[in-house]
C-alpha cells in the first residue's frame, strides 16, 4: 500500500528543472561578459542562471534603457532550430503580437533584439527587463500561500497568456513554474498591497515548442509532469493547462499537489500516476491508456479487457478534501477552486478545458 500524499513532507517550493551554471557544462557558458556587447549593451550585473543560459542586466548605451540579456550556452546555440527553438518562437510571438488585439498578447516576454558573441558561439537574446518572480513573492506570505483575492486575477492573466500562445501563436510553453512568472515591477515585503496584479508575464521559452512541430518526449518539471508525458501518449497545449493547475493548488495550500516517491515495490512514476488517479477521483480512460508507448509499464489489462493501474494510492485525499485540509478558503471560494482544478487536471488531455474555455467561467471573469 502506498503512503498517503497527506503524510509526505514537502521540503521544497517547486520541482527544480534547472541546475546551476556550476555544472559539468560550465565550459559551455561564456565567462562573465565585460564591457559592451554588440556595440550597445553595457553589462552591469548578473540577474540569474539556468542549465542552458545566464541572464544579465544591461544598459543600452544610446537610449540608456535597462534590458535583460540572456546568453545561451554554446551547445544550445548550435542546436537552435533543431532541438531548441527559443529565438524562432520569440520572433513568432513578436510577429503575432504586432497584428493581434488579443488581451494576452502583452502577457508574455517581449523580444527586443538578438545577436551572437564574437565568433558566433553564443546566442544572446535581449528582452525587456521585468521585476520580481512569483516564486519570490509567494515566500512573503505565511506558508507560501497566496491570498485567494490575489491569486484569482493572476490566474486570469496567465490563462490569457496561454490562450494567446496556444491559439494565436501555436506554441506550447512546457515549463510553467513560479520562477517563469514575473511581475513587471519589483515587489518586496513593504509593498505587497501594491502588487501590479494586471502586470504579470510568462517568460523563458527555452523549452517551448510549436504545437505542430517537433516535440521532445519529456517535458515539464517532474512533479508537475502531465500523465500523457509520463506514459508517452503525445502532448500538446493541454499539458500547459495541467502544469498551471498544479501551481494553482500549490499557491492555495503551500504544498505540492503530487509528491512522487519511490517505494520498495514501485518507482516514482508509478506512484505519480497513482496519486493522480486518487486526487482526481477518476480512472484513466482505456483509449487514452492504450495510446501510451509506456503504458505497459504502469497498467494491467484485466480479463474483461479493461485497464487498471498496477499501483494504487488508496490513502490519498481527493482534490476537494485536500483543499479543505490545507487551504484557507471560504466555502464559496472552495467550491469554485475545486471546480476549476477539476477542469484543468482531467486525466485525459482532451477532457481538460482550454485556456479560452477556462477564461469564460463567470467566477473567474468576476475579478
Amino acid at each position: 500500500m502506498l503512503r498517503s500524499i497527506t503524510s509526505r513532507t514537502l521540503g521544497r517550493s517547486t520541482p527544480l528543472s534547472s541546475t546551476s551554471a556550476n555544472s559539468s557544462s560550465l565550459d559551455q557558458f561564456i565567462p562573465a561578459p565585460e564591457g559592451v556587447l554588440n556595440s550597445c549593451y553595457l553589462i552591469k550585473e548578473k540577474l540569474g542562471e539556468g542549465f542552458n543560459s545566464t541572464v544579465w542586466l544591461a544598459t543600452h548605451t544610446k537610449s540608456s534603457s535597462l534590458v535583460a540579456v540572456k546568453i545561451v550556452t554554446a551547445s544550445v546555440t548550435r542546436q537552435q532550430g533543431d532541438r531548441y527553438n527559443e529565438l524562432q518562437l520569440l520572433r513568432r510571438i513578436k510577429s503575432v503580437r504586432w497584428r493581434s488585439r488579443h488581451p494576452g498578447c502583452d502577457k508574455t516576454l517581449t523580444l527586443l533584439n538578438n545577436f551572437y558573441t564574437a565568433g558566433g558561439h553564443h546566442l544572446c537574446i535581449v528582452t525587456e527587463l521585468l521585476g520580481t518572480s512569483l516564486n519570490t513573492v509567494r515566500k512573503y506570505y505565511e506558508g507560501k500561500k497566496l491570498p485567494a483575492p490575489l491569486l484569482k486575477p493572476i490566474l486570469g492573466e496567465l490563462l490569457s497568456a496561454l490562450d494567446f500562445l496556444h491559439r494565436k501563436c501555436k506554441i506550447v510553453h512546457t515549463d510553467i513554474k513560479f520562477d517563469n512568472i514575473l511581475f513587471t515591477a519589483n515587489i518586496g515585503p513593504s509593498n505587497l498591497r501594491d502588487i501590479p496584479i494586471n502586470n504579470v508575464k510568462l517568460i523563458d521559452f527555452g523549452a517551448a515548442a510549436s504545437c505542430d512541430g517537433k516535440h521532445a518526449d519529456v517535458i515539464q518539471p517532474f512533479a508537475l509532469r502531465a500523465p500523457e508525458v509520463i506514459i508517452r501518449a503525445g502532448w500538446g497545449p493541454s499539458a500547459d493547462i495541467w502544469n498551471l493547475g498544479c501551481l494553482v493548488y500549490e499557491l492555495l495550500t503551500g504544498r505540492w499537489l503530487f509528491c512522487p516517491e519511490r517505494g520498495e515495490n514501485y518507482n516514482a512514476e508509478q506512484d505519480h500516476l497513482a496519486q493522480m488517479e486518487a486526487m482526481m477521483s477518476e480512472e484513466f480512460p482505456k483509449l487514452f491508456v492504450v495510446s501510451g508507448k509506456r503504458s505497459p509499464e504502469f497498467f494491467d489489462v484485466t480479463a474483461n479487457s479493461t485497464v487498471v493501474l498496477r499501483v494504487k494510492a488508496p490513502d490519498s485525499l481527493n482534490i476537494e478534501d485536500s483543499l479543505k485540509a490545507y487551504g484557507d478558503l471560504p466555502e464559496e471560494e472552495l467550491t469554485s477552486y475545486v471546480s476549476l482544478l477539476q477542469s484543468m487536471l482531467r486525466l485525459r488531455p482532451l477532457d481538460r478545458l482550454t485556456a479560452k474555455k477556462l477564461l469564460e467561467d463567470r467566477w473567474l471573469m468576476d475579478i
